[in-house]
Order: C-alpha cells, then sequence, then structure tokens
C-alpha cells in the first residue's frame, strides 16, 4: 500500500514531509512531561485581527499519550542594512496556547489544515511514518533496525 496515494490532498504539487510516531519517545531532560522532539509545522503566520503571529508545533505529552499541538506567540522585527534586510522573530510574553490534543494522524492532519489556512495550499503536506522504505522518516527507530 502507498500511503502518499491514499490522501486525496497529495493531489497537489507539493512535497511531503514523513513523520515517525516512535521518535516522540523520548522525553525531554528539561520537561520530561514532555518529548524531546518537536515538530514545526510552521514558523510564523501574517498576523490578523484575529489571529497573532505564532509558531505551530506538535509534540507528544509522554504523560497523557496524546499528541499536542500548540501555538507559541511570535512578533516580527525588521532590521534594515545597506544591503539587505533580516526579519527576526521573537516569543512574546503571552503563554504557549494548546490548539489540539489527540491521535497522532489526526495531529498531522490537524497541521496540515492550519498550514492550508494561514500560509495556503503550497506546502509540504505531512504524513505518518510507515516504518518502511519509501514512507519512512529519516528519524524512524527503525530505519536500521
Amino acid at each position: 500500500m502507498n500511503h502518499v496515494q491514499d490522501i486525496p490532498s497529495l493531489s497537489r504539487q507539493v512535497g511531503v514531509m514523513t513523520i515517525c510516531e516512535l521518535a516522540f519517545d523520548q522525553p525531554d531532560p528539561y520537561n520530561p512531561k514532555y518529548s524531546l522532539l518537536e515538530f514545526d509545522h510552521y514558523a510564523w503566520i501574517t498576523p490578523t485581527p484575529e489571529m497573532p503571529s505564532h509558531r505551530l508545533s506538535l509534540r507528544k505529552n509522554l504523560e497523557t499519550g496524546k499528541f499536542e499541538i500548540y501555538r507559541k506567540f511570535n512578533y516580527r522585527e525588521l532590521s534594515t542594512f545597506p544591503v539587505f534586510t533580516a526579519i527576526t522573530y521573537y516569543y512574546t510574553s503571552i503563554p504557549p496556547l494548546l490548539a489540539f490534543s489527540g491521535g497522532f494522524e489526526d495531529a498531522l492532519e490537524f497541521g496540515n489544515n492550519e498550514c492550508d489556512k494561514w500560509h495556503g495550499k503550497d506546502h509540504d503536506i505531512d504524513i505518518p511514518c510507515l516504518h518502511q522504505y519509501p514512507n519512512q522518516a529519516l528519524n524512524c527507530p527503525k530505519r536500521f533496525s
């Protein structure tokens, strides 16, 4: 079975990012409630009156076993130099906001839908790792077993 062909949204011409559920099992030494690995669906959005700019990140809550997607709010600062302009995003003091909690594949679907909403449909589609070539993430723990 080719999982990529089974996803209707992949009919558009974009890349695919394969994400491995098993790679989220190692705890963060600074916050062992959560996985060390976090995956960013995107780093910023163009702010609107309804939604400030934010990063959208996937992590695993190791206490509940659920995958969480949260928004970490940021703002943009431009620095202009003679030959280029640098864009830097800084985090705000607004606490992160939990946007989703549930199963792995549902979390990926939520993230893909949020990318569509804020960045259009011109982005990589995130799909689950099947733990074997050709649908295997580079960081899949079963990659070399």
